[in-house]
């Protein structure tokens, strides 16, 4: 499905339908967007093709623009699923297409004092601490599915309900849940909410509702008596296929967009009219073409794609057509960097994980990966800049032990000496008991991981180790980071979007965060009553040493003992603001020192496009500010404007 204005551009290049197609099938991978931003960060230069002037001011500020400039047109994206085998299910694996369809109930940057209200009324929305209450109201009449139903409270009672009503009751935080009336809702905590993070509540969670499937779901696990049948409900739920066609014909969608049609290769979405924000866009259709890598770099030169994230390709400036240009650059918040299970016992030495993170040029690497200008990550906190910032404060920061930006190799081997390795003839390091350093090292699959990992594995290879790299899918990543099995040692991962609170980074239960038990499998309760010390998920400890001089890593002055389950119990129920932040210490300085999770470099929020048919305001906030895609809210919210023909 096709506008007139992008079939007459298709024929102007000379590429047919057909022939589009073929420029779709050199290879499926992750999606082609960027991450949250900070918005101190972003300078604005480039261009997309080198033809502009670089201050970032060659794009017309089109803010005034009202409907009545609108033209009709497409607007053309990359995406990097497959439609015949994308599961629109958000309890299932190889999920795709939410940026485009899901809506926010509110939105919020780490420079706003107040959320951007969006499906919630910010009026009727509101933590009561007294009562332990997080009190929602859904503006009425306001917000529609696809299908043309309003969207009430009654399906974020559902959503959450479903969430919850999966995990033991032991493990469900809230005491309560009440429907309150036809546009309310509320949950009872069962404990106090720390006043740093208790005004987020879930306002910020996209409505994923499997809308048409999840009422039945929920009734059955109203009824559930047993662990058994809970876990049999979960494992349908998870189980659960549910095609872009169902979720077309189910009218799933809850945001402004909704899928109409679809082929091999891509997705066609049309405004839902019914939105607020419908008259905002300068678009009527938009077409997400599944793509990755070379594919990609061809739509791109075929003036076949009108708008994307991350940095503009390099080897495509000067080849590509002009009008494709850099519209902003920022910091994210999102971070690429190394996740280490402990159940090897090489990765499990922190000697080795402190010279694996030294031996590596980050500012090669983030250059490589990224271009040239990209950011480094100077500090290993776990934590992103802004969050050190509000968190930690610069005096601290300072204390953190400084491990090497530019790569280090000799005191990557003076790491390894530490940790009781020693080189043998053939140049690999060895430890007392004659064996290498052989771990297998996981990335996703797809170019936006490969390449990096291809390099980081290089330089490991050179220093002496032996990686066995590896890639798998994120439908097999995650369950086996979830659950501790399978072939993952180490593997290139990405974190720190959200919120840009501590949950973000120093959460025991999610995976892509610091990860020592999985919630609804592992018993965390029955462990720190046994007196366990160490994760059975993952092998990384659960009570840890560490130094009381932030920096001392060698551990010559004194430390203390934490309990980091323990520890993040006590930081997401106390009241005290003093007593947090001192908690946010003891996990930076834990992050520092034992180096779970080492941060490589953020990524660079990006968004370039086609500046010959489209404005884009470069002061709006939703470019640097928003805890999501860059190109997702763009899309969302109109910031895109049509230019007078």
């Amino acid at each position: 499905m096709t506008s007139d204005k992008r079939t007459l551009e298709i024929n102007k290049h000379g590429v047919s339908r057909r022939q589009l197609l073929a420029l779709t099938t050199a290879g499926m991978a992750t999606g082609i967007a960027g991450c949250a931003s900070s918005p101190d960060d972003g300078n604005g230069n480039g261009n997309g093709n080198g033809n502009g002037n670089g201050n970032g001011n060659g794009v017309d500020d089109t803010s005034d623009l009202g409907p009545e400039d609108l033209m009709d047109s497409t607007v053309d994206v990359m995406a990097g699923t497959t439609p015949e085998e994308v599961n629109m299910n958000r309890f299932g694996l190889n999920t795709g297409y939410h940026w485009i369809v899901r809506e926010y109930p509110a939105l919020i940057t780490t420079s706003m004092d107040e959320p951007e209200w969006i499906i919630y009324d910010g009026e009727g929305s509101y933590y009561d601490a007294d009562t332990l209450t997080w009190h929602h109201k859904v503006k009425e009449d306001e917000y529609f599915w696809a299908d043309g139903d309003p969207i009430t409270a009654e399906d974020f009672y559902t959503w959450f309900q479903v969430n919850q009503l999966q995990n033991p009751p032991d493990q469900r935080w809230a005491e309560e849940v009440n429907l309150v009336n036809e546009w309310e809702w509320e949950i009872v905590a069962d404990s106090p909410t720390n006043p740093l993070i208790q005004g987020w509540g879930n306002i910020t969670e996209r409505l994923a509702l499997n809308k048409g499937y999840e009422r039945e779901w929920l009734e059955r696990l109203e009824d559930v008596s047993t662990d058994s049948e809970r876990e049999e409900i979960s494992a349908d739920i998870t189980n659960t296929r549910i095609t872009i066609q169902d979720f077309i014909d189910n009218g799933m969608s809850s945001s402004v967009w909704a899928p109409v049609d679809w082929d091999e290769r891509s997705v066609t979405f049309e405004k839902n009219e019914l939105h607020p924000w419908a008259d905002s866009f300068a678009y009527d259709e938009l077409v997400a073409h599944t793509c990755d890598g070379a594919a990609c770099d061809q739509l791109i030169e075929n003036d076949l794609i009108d708008i994307g994230t991350n940095r503009f390709p390099e080897e495509l400036r000067g080849v590509s057509p002009d009008h494709l240009q850099t519209i902003t650059e920022s910091r994210a918040l999102g971070s690429r960097n190394l996740y280490f299970r402990y159940l090897n016992d090489h990765m499990a030495n922190r000697w080795v994980r402190r010279a694996m993170l030294t031996v590596l040029d980050l500012t090669f690497l983030v250059d490589f990966w990224q271009g040239e200008g990209g950011f480094i990550k100077q500090d290993q906190s776990g934590m992103d800049a802004a969050a050190e910032a509000r968190f930690l404060g610069p005096d601290f920061v300072d204390q953190l032990y400084d491990y090497p930006i530019e790569g280090d190799e000799e005191l990557a081997a003076e790491f390894m000496r530490e940790g009781g390795y020693e080189r043998n003839g053939d140049g690999l390091w060895e430890n007392g008991d004659g064996e290498t350093v052989e771990f297998d090292f996981v990335s996703p699959t797809g170019s936006l991981f490969t390449t990096l990992a291809s390099a980081i594995n290089d330089v490991w290879q050179g220093f002496g180790l032996e990686p066995d790299y590896l890639t798998r899918d994120f439908g097999y990543l995650v369950p086996n980071l979830q659950d501790g099995t399978g072939d993952i040692d180490v593997t290139l991962w990405a974190t720190g979007w959200g919120r840009g609170d501590p949950r973000d980074y120093f959460s025991p239960v999610n995976p892509f965060f610091l990860h020592l038990y999985t919630l609804g499998t592992d018993d965390h309760e029955a462990w720190l009553d046994e007196g366990l010390e160490v994760s059975p998920n993952n092998g990384r400890p659960i009570v840890v040493e560490i130094p009381e001089n932030p920096g001392d890593i060698y551990l010559e002055g004194p430390t203390k003992e934490v309990n980091l389950i323990e520890m993040w119990d006590e930081f997401v129920n106390t009241q005290d603001e003093e007593a947090s932040i001192e908690i946010i210490k003891d996990f930076a300085t834990y992050f520092n020192y034992d180096l779970p999770r080492p941060d490589l470099f953020p990524q660079v929020n990006a968004l370039w496009g086609n500046t010959r048919d489209f404005a884009f305001p470069d002061d709006h906030p939703f470019y640097h500010e928003v805890p999501d895609r860059t190109q997702h809210l763009v899309h969302r919210f109109g910031v895109m404007q049509g230019r007078e023909r």
